[in-house]
């Protein structure tokens, strides 16, 4: 099975900023922690399908667009 990696932590917290999300306000939107948030988007954890998807979603983006399959 494969995992989900994001490709570009900078480029996903632009992302954020440019859509006015806060690590806490995103985190709360999507029902986790800001801490596992974190975690992700640092690429320390892996996130599952369905959260990558509400990530990707809440930014108005494709999964393509912020993860890769390893």
């Amino acid at each position: 099975m494969s995992k989900l990696m994001v490709r570009d932590t900078s480029k996903t917290y632009s992302e954020m900023a440019m859509k006015g999300y806060s690590l806490k306000l995103l985190s709360e939107e999507i029902g986790v922690t800001n801490q596992y948030l974190s975690t992700v988007l640092r690429g320390k954890r892996n996130p599952s399908p369905g959260l990558a998807k509400k990530i990707a979603r809440s930014l108005g983006l494709e999964i393509n667009d912020i993860f890769f399959s390893s």
